[in-house]
């Protein structure tokens, strides 16, 4: 369904020189003294009106970007629109740029043309949010002009636009080349550096995908926590999170998590109840909340409590094992960073329970290719079927093998067999 500001901006071309003699006469009327109840308008738009009324042009401008974004009804949305089209006609670069996104929104080919006409019309009026409109119009909605989109939305991000130069990365970042990536990193550079968060979020996970800056990446995430924006606190305790983490330091996560969850993040809430366990700080009451939020369907606490529970003595009852290898289960079958984890730890539990070569057999090929993928405990896991020889005769030296690639990749079982 079309939202108002779509219906507004449909509903103008044919009206809008009616429209003009009727805002004509209704200002005409209040400059009489004839004032009129405006029932649901802010402060803020009141006191536009009355400077616009006054004679002050870009009061006009700021009334009629009030109403086409908070306007409670159709009414109020359409004199918006028309306060934006007079703006707009005496060149004032941030009605057409809010003009253009009202008949963006409006969602046909007749109202796409024409707010890209208006955007145009802004971004050469040199309004950041208009380039950023026209970039988003073009590069983000349509492939075909992905090249002109993208030129706009550079030019936002020159002129100082910090929303243009994310939207300049993002659509940089559909590019292949190494000259893309270096663009979409230093846009998302600019775009942090004049204080958009997210912008920070996205320059910190290129950061940290790359082993030379991962370092740089870990401390913007955590300065971008401290400075508000969860989503960087969310990330930040799952990275370095205890058993799936690289490496995993509670002591510094546990604060981040604790941020997350503050935030009512469901995986940031995990991860601080398993530092909490890790660090005997209320282990049970943690473990409870752990078991609580996997029967909530929450995959990664599932891997916790599977975790914790399945070793001697740290449960109290001791945990059931069917119930270990069902939460196991569900951490495997969920969306979380823990999952390919979750399903190592399924594949060895259904391993170690095989009693034919026929039941063995996928286990097996499953642990490998999870070996391949550098999933350490998958090779140690293997390194013991190999050294065991249990379902063909014992190979010394493929399990060395299989515990120094464990080692190496991070599993303190291979390393101390």
């Amino acid at each position: 369904m079309p939202s108002q500001r779509g219906r507004g901006a449909r509903a103008l071309a044919p009206g809008a020189r009616w429209a003009l003699v009727l805002l004509v006469l209704g200002i005409a009327a209040c400059m009489a003294g004839v004032r009129t109840a405006r029932p649901g308008w802010s402060a803020a738009e009141v006191d536009a009106e009355l400077r616009c009324e006054a004679g002050q042009a870009r009061a006009c401008s700021e009334l009629g970007r009030l109403l086409t974004a908070h306007g409670s009804n159709e009414k109020d949305i359409s004199r918006g629109l028309v306060l934006l089209e007079v703006a707009c006609g005496r060149d004032d670069a941030a009605a057409c740029a809010t003009l253009g996104e009202a008949y963006r929104n409006a969602g046909d080919p007749n109202s796409r043309a024409r707010a890209k006409d208006l955007l145009t019309r802004a971004c050469d009026l040199r309004d950041t949010e208009g380039c950023a409109a026209l970039g988003e119009l073009l590069a983000l909605a349509d492939k075909n002009d992905l090249r002109a989109g993208i030129d706009a939305l550079r030019r936002s991000c020159d002129l100082g636009g910090a929303r243009g130069c994310e939207l300049y990365g993002l659509a940089e970042g559909r590019l292949d080349g190494d000259d893309d990536r270096r663009r979409e990193e230093d846009a998302f550079a600019l775009a942090c550096g004049l204080g958009r968060l997210s912008s920070c979020q996205l320059l910190a996970m290129l950061r940290l995908s790359n082993p030379a800056t991962r370092e740089a990446g870990t401390a913007l995430l955590a300065r971008n926590c401290a400075r508000g924006f969860t989503r960087s606190c969310a990330t930040a305790s799952v990275l370095f999170a205890p058993v799936i983490g690289a490496p995993p330091a509670c002591a510094q996560v546990l604060p981040l998590a604790e941020l997350a969850c503050e935030a009512k993040d469901d995986d940031g809430c995990t991860v601080g109840d398993a530092c909490r366990i890790e660090a005997q700080r209320d282990a049970p009451a943690a473990l409870r909340r752990l078991r609580l939020a996997c029967d909530r369907g929450i995959a990664l606490a599932c891997f916790y409590w599977a975790d914790v529970a399945a070793r001697p003595g740290a449960a109290e009852p001791p945990a059931d094992p069917a119930a270990v290898q069902r939460a196991y289960e569900r951490a495997c079958r969920g969306r979380s960073p823990a999952g390919e984890r979750a399903c190592v730890r399924l594949a060895a539990i259904r391993l170690a329970a095989a009693t034919t070569a026929a039941e063995a057999e996928p286990l097996t090929t499953f642990l490998q290719r999870a070996c391949e993928r550098s999933v350490g405990e998958a090779c140690c896991t293997l390194a013991e079927v190999y050294a065991a020889g249990r379902w063909g005769p014992p190979d010394p030296a493929r399990a060395s093998d299989l515990r120094s690639r464990g080692c190496n990749l991070g599993d303190e079982k291979c390393c101390h067999p």
